[in-house]
């Protein structure tokens, strides 16, 4: 398992293996049933927790709009940030696939996520998660509320 997509969950099992865990998959007919997570995770034979990962990869958009450019042409745009909304999205669809298996929140639920793209970071998925900005001096901001109140404040 090397494909780009699947660089989460191959940490993802390295991570829990080195915490004396194990990561088991979800059956094909349990996946072709509707939406799981990626692991069941095991302490030993117990049943300890769900697990879901997700890789945030590098957002391509101008540099797919530069390789498809004419000689000269000026490409890109003004747009927002994607950064907060991938990460958005990612834990979003987290939360879809948790739901389908652990409703009652009977088990612990764990996202792990792996990054390749350089342009985010740990400070980056605070603000997805709590709305807020947080400057070196040790200001906070809420300045993106819309992300944290969107989709995300719909899962919890």
């Amino acid at each position: 398992m090397t494909s780009r997509e699947n660089l989460g969950e191959e940490f993802a099992i390295e991570w829990l293996a080195r915490h004396g865990l194990r990561a088991e998959r979800f059956s094909k007919t349990e996946t072709r049933q509707g939406k799981t997570p990626d692991f069941r995770v095991f302490k030993d034979d117990e049943f300890v927790l769900y697990c879901e990962s997700k890789h945030v990869q590098y957002d391509d958009w101008l540099d797919k709009q530069l390789e498809n450019a004419k000689p000269l042409e000026i490409v890109g745009g003004l747009r927002r940030d994607p950064i907060f909304n991938r990460l958005a999205s990612h834990i979003h669809e987290a939360a879809k696939q948790f739901h389908a298996v652990n409703a009652v929140h009977g088990f612990p639920n764990a996202l792990i996520f792996t990054n390749s793209d350089t342009h985010c970071g740990f400070t980056d998925l605070l603000v997805a998660i709590t709305g807020n900005f947080y400057a070196e001096g040790g200001a906070v901001e809420p300045t993106y509320k819309e992300i944290l109140e969107g989709r995300i404040r719909e899962e919890n």
